[in-house]
């Protein structure tokens, strides 16, 4: 079957003086008939007609067939049927064949998707099948919009800002409305995005069609929606990485101990000693590394790829595909802590990587909590267009999201700070930039001027009215307090509404 929508939108393709009266976009039909005007009852068919066939039925089937009608029939008829009226001349039996034709061709593609996704070891076959059928580029993301498989003929044409527009796109307009049922939407220039979310092995993903090479007709509705089924399925029975064997397999048991304390599936106690036998100690000190591609490529291949040549060039290191990201342990230990972050830092200018990395610790006890610290870093890495980030330098950020995850900030911060960052906000002033300058210059007047770039008898002013008006004293104890600290930081990221 086939959605109305889908065949009035391909119909009017082909004959563009049609118009259409339909109040059922969403339901499905099948096949197309001739109508029979002996025919007592309707169902959710197609049917064929002239006006006047048209004009006379009086069918109370509940089923909602669609009627393609060869001339106008009254107007009291289009007001109980969904139809779509053609010239009075038009061949009804070419309409007819152009109507089986369609059906034809979408169950001939869905069935050659179908056999892809049962025999097929890859999901990337799948794309690029689907990519001859959709004329467009058609790429799969994981839910932190890394692209983990894609069809390649297209793809490659597709700038970092066309990915950047469907993806905005996606936020704007499809984001609530595309999970399990396919989104299509236009942005501004006249481009077009097909995407749905979907879960699959425990993650989530989004597919997407883009508009690029040609227009959409109806029929790449049905046709991306069955390849969403598709590659969910093969999703589900893991087949997206059987092309990516790693070359390195030295680690291969590090690595699957490694995940079994991420995936807690397995005894912490009898992990760490089989870890022990395996040259990585629980006395050692190890931190954890996050990864992704500054351009959101996380392609299995590639980045089983990058791991094998991160293991090469940086010694005592366990790299493995973690998705939604690149995930690594190394060890360190006192004296070379530095010059691993030093030799991390210069790999990720190499190969265009954005990296997050807890601190060195001892042991690997608490790994998960370890790799939510790199993967914090990572973000907050991202959000500041930078290439490497310890988790230490963001810990303050960290604090703060997890300080107001059940209570809102307005009820955190001080009243006196939150009052302060109202006023600036109503008055364009700057008071609380000049604390936080303040402090972080430790109480340095002469220093906090020259970094905010006014006198120093300005500096003192502002000074002034932020103890008088705010009954803030930056002299005091209260200016050390961590609620007073935590407050600014509050007041820097929190805007009042």
């Amino acid at each position: 079957m086939i959605r109305k929508e889908f065949l009035v939108s391909e119909l009017k393709y082909r004959y563009p003086q049609m118009t259409d009266f339909i109040r059922h976009p969403m339901e499905s039909v099948n096949r197309p008939l001739f109508y029979e005007p002996e025919a007592k009852r309707t169902s959710a068919r197609i049917y064929i007609c002239s006006a006047a066939q048209l004009t006379q039925i009086v069918s109370n089937d509940p089923a909602e067939p669609l009627f393609l009608c060869a001339g106008k029939p009254d107007d009291a008829v289009l007001q109980r049927f969904d139809a779509c009226v053609f010239p009075a001349q038009t061949d009804r039996q070419m309409l007819f064949n152009f109507v089986q034709r369609l059906f034809d061709r979408l169950d001939e593609w869905n069935e050659k998707l179908k056999q892809i996704a049962k025999t097929g070891s890859d999901c990337t076959e799948l794309l690029e099948s689907a990519e001859e059928m959709l004329q467009n580029p058609v790429w799969l993301c994981d839910e932190d919009r890394h692209t983990v498989a894609r069809a390649e003929r297209l793809y490659p044409e597709l700038s970092a800002g066309y990915l950047s527009a469907s993806y905005k796109l996606l936020d704007d307009a499809c984001d609530e409305n595309a999970f399990n049922k396919p989104c299509r939407r236009a942005a501004a220039d006249g481009t077009e995005l097909l995407c749905v979310h979907f879960m699959a092995a425990d993650a989530q993903f989004t597919l997407f069609c883009a508009s690029k090479e040609r227009p959409f007709y109806g029929s790449d509705e049905v046709v991306f929606e069955n390849l969403a089924g598709y590659v969910k399925m093969m999703l589900s029975e893991h087949k997206i990485s059987v092309r990516a064997l790693r070359q390195n397999r030295r680690n291969d048991d590090v690595e699957r101990q490694l995940r079994a304390l991420l995936d807690q599936s397995a005894s912490e106690k009898e992990t760490i000693a089989i870890l022990n036998t395996l040259e990585w100690p629980q006395q050692g000190r190890y931190l954890t590394i996050a990864a992704e591609t500054v351009s959101g490529d996380m392609r299995p291949a590639l980045v089983h790829a990058i791991c094998d040549r991160m293991e090469r060039l940086i010694d005592g290191c366990c790299a493995f595909s973690y998705p939604p990201v690149l995930f690594a342990v190394l060890r360190t230990d006192e004296t070379n802590a530095e010059e691993a972050i030093t030799a991390l830092s210069e790999f990720a200018g190499n190969e265009n990587l954005r990296v997050g990395t807890s601190g060195p610790a001892g042991g690997l006890s608490f790994l998960p909590q370890r790799m939510k610290q790199s993967r914090f870093a990572l973000g907050a890495a991202k959000t500041a267009n930078g290439k490497l980030l310890r988790f230490a330098d963001a810990a303050d950020d960290y604090i703060a999201r997890a300080t107001t995850a059940e209570l809102p900030a307005e009820l955190i911060c001080l009243n006196s700070v939150w009052e302060m960052m109202r006023y600036d906000v109503e008055h364009g002033t700057a008071y609380v930039e000049t604390t936080v300058a303040y402090v972080k210059n430790h109480f340095n007047a002469v220093k906090t001027a020259g970094d905010l770039f006014i006198h120093r008898s300005t500096f003192l002013y502002r000074l002034e009215r932020i103890q008088t008006q705010f009954g803030l004293n930056l002299e005091g104890e209260q200016a050390t307090t961590l609620h007073f600290l935590l407050s600014l930081r509050l007041a820097e990221n929190v805007r009042p509404k």
